[in-house]
């Protein structure tokens, strides 16, 4: 994958690693995908109280 610094700068912050790794460690990147899950859930439930608030 090609990736560019913006990129390698926010997977270094939000993970503490680089894509390299990233790719190169299973498990590494099973975490990584396990956080973006639970992040992404975190995101859609936020949502749905703010939009049961609106109504």
């Amino acid at each position: 994958m090609r990736t560019n610094e913006m990129m390698e700068k926010a997977m270094l912050e939000n993970h503490g690693l680089c894509f390299e790794e990233y790719s190169r460690c299973v498990e590494k990147k099973m975490q990584v995908e396990r956080e973006r899950a639970y992040d992404h859930q975190q995101a859609k439930a936020m949502e749905q109280e703010v939009n049961s608030r609106l109504m």
